[in-house]
């Protein structure tokens, strides 16, 4: 199950073959988008996805994933043909505005900063500079960590980030008790340059 969220971020679970009656049912709800595993390179595919959870209520919980895995989706989507678990909500079933739903109306992908100048990853906590790649956690529970870029440093334990793959949101600061470090053989990709949100139907 995928599909993009209002603020046009990407959301992908996985479910197991006993939940994929209830799955896609809770995809026509949530206004999103199903494919089934049935090739090696699918199963390869969705064993990189997060699994998912599924509700009494007939919604479900999809975690964010990072831009590139939701390209891989799409394009898996679109190779299978639009017969392929065509979930995706009509007018007739489509959610309220007000609900907080996923959509794929705004199918883009954000693009890479040109020039990006990367710095060296930190291996210290002291090494944390602006343009660092660091890992910090969406409040308030803060269990689920992404990629950010350090933006600036307002004093020497706090710093204003920006998520790597969703340019769009808002920065945000965190104290460097609340941000990671990757290992230093992680090779990271640019960060995404902001765009204009997609025009919604």
């Amino acid at each position: 199950m995928f599909g993009l969220d209002d603020t046009g971020k990407p959301h992908a679970s996985a479910f197991d073959a006993s939940e994929a009656t209830l799955a896609r049912k809770a995809a026509a709800l949530m206004g999103m988008s199903t494919l089934s595993v049935t090739t090696d390179a699918d199963r390869s595919l969705a064993a990189r996805v997060p699994k998912g959870r599924l509700f009494a209520s007939g919604k479900g919980f999809v975690p964010f994933v990072k831009a590139g895995l939701y390209a891989e989706l799409l394009a898996l989507k679109s190779a299978a043909g639009p017969s392929a678990d065509a979930s995706l909500n009509s007018p007739a079933t489509a959610p309220a505005a007000s609900e907080t739903t996923m959509s794929t109306a705004a199918q883009h992908k954000p693009t890479a900063i040109t020039g990006f100048a990367q710095v060296p990853q930190p291996t210290h906590w002291a090494d944390v500079q602006v343009g660092a790649i660091v890992l910090a956690a969406i409040a308030p529970k803060h269990t689920e960590w992404y990629e950010c870029q350090v933006i600036g440093v307002e004093a020497s334990d706090r710093f204003t980030l920006r998520f790597c793959d969703w340019p769009n949101e808002t920065p945000f600061t965190r104290q460097r008790a609340e941000i990671g470090l990757m290992h230093p053989s992680r090779e990271v990709d640019p960060p995404a340059e902001a765009s204009e949100p997609a025009t919604r139907t």
